[in-house]
């Protein structure tokens, strides 16, 4: 499975969803090599939230500090409107 799209720095569908699914089991080990790896952190506007969304509504904050360390900043919230 590939993980970017087309060098835009954004993971493709299915690698945004495994790295929300790593952050929502609190798969720190996993999580840190995924940015080792130099994969991005950054999903598509379809994916319905973010890693870093997920670890602080997890409380997984240690996880949360750590992908924070990632080489590609890490949006709140997805591009796509959400309203507060």
């Amino acid at each position: 499975m590939s993980t970017s799209n087309g060098g835009t720095g954004l993971l493709d569908l299915p690698g945004a969803e495994l790295l929300v699914t790593l952050c929502r089991k609190g798969k720190l080990y996993e999580v840190e090599k995924w940015i080792r790896a130099g994969k991005s952190l950054r999903v598509p506007r379809e994916c319905k939230t973010t890693p870093l969304r997920t670890v602080l509504e997890r409380g997984f904050h240690s996880l949360g500090s750590e992908a924070g360390r990632g080489p590609v900043g890490i949006p709140i919230v997805p591009k796509c409107s959400q309203t507060w």
